[in-house]
């Protein structure tokens, strides 16, 4: 049983290992998407900037071009927010296997622990026989040497 308790353990602390990259990947993936939504927004903002300085110039053709590229990356800076708003769940599900996965093992850390608990206790119980009888046949021949 010892053996299986033991197999049990790494096989949940392989699980978990897996769970935890598996959260670690997902959560990347997160971190992209609204990373590149970030960039996208603040090209948007230059972009419409310089369209506006532009503006000044009274170049009408590049103004123009210079909104729609600002209005351009402002659609794709909101589809990026909504690929990650779209993985947000997945990593908060990762995270809850994860968590599940980390409480297998520590009760399986448990269990091993209680059975090696109880293995100690049988062999202090079984040493404290074996002294008891030692000195109670000692005990025993030294009145039978007496008599």
């Amino acid at each position: 049983m010892k053996r299986s308790l033991f197999r049990l353990q790494r096989i949940r602390a392989l699980q978990e290992e897996l769970a935890q990259l598996e959260l670690e990947t997902k959560a990347g993936v997160l971190r992209q998407y609204e990373e590149a939504a970030e960039r996208r927004a603040r090209l948007s903002l230059t972009v419409r900037a310089a369209a506006l300085k532009r503006l000044e110039g009274a170049d009408t053709a590049e103004w123009r071009m210079g909104l729609s590229d600002a209005d351009l990356e402002e659609r794709r800076r909101d589809e990026l927010a909504a690929a990650a708003r779209a993985a947000a769940p997945a990593v908060e599900a990762a995270r809850e296997e994860l968590l599940d996965r980390r409480r297998e093992r520590r009760q399986v850390e448990l269990l091993v622990e209680q059975v090696r608990r109880a293995e100690a206790e049988d062999e202090s119980r079984r040493e404290q026989k074996q002294a008891d009888e030692w000195f109670q046949s000692r005990v025993f021949r030294r009145e039978r040497s007496a008599e």
